[in-house]
């Protein structure tokens, strides 16, 4: 099993506002569940717009692993909607639409 995050940063690097971050689990050849998604609009963790199971359409295309790296691609289209806090459900009227793709190596760390 493998546990992946992507997160994409605006500048500065590693900066909250503006990232986007992906999170999704690989089992035997699959995909576990549906991807986590979110977009964080300011530099706290909250509000944020997050995918609703569901909500988008996921294309995983590529996931190859060979010792300590991966390369994983794929793309999302869908709706995220506005979560304003930990405890709160997501609003339905606040949303934005969102299509990216991505191509990535990822690096184990230890």
């Amino acid at each position: 099993m493998y546990n992946f995050t992507i997160q994409g940063y605006a500048e500065p690097r590693h900066a909250t506002k503006g990232a986007l971050s992906i999170s999704f689990t690989y089992l035997n050849g699959q995909l576990v569940g549906d991807p986590e998604m979110m977009y964080f609009p300011s530099s706290r963790l909250f509000p944020v717009y997050r995918h609703d199971n569901g909500s988008g359409q996921w294309s995983i295309e590529t996931i190859t692993i060979e010792g300590d790296h991966a390369r994983i691609s794929g793309s999302y289209r869908g709706t995220l909607k506005w979560i304003e806090n930990i405890h709160a459900a997501p609003d339905p009227e606040n949303t934005i639409e969102l299509e990216f793709r991505f191509d990535v190596t990822a690096a184990r760390e230890h």
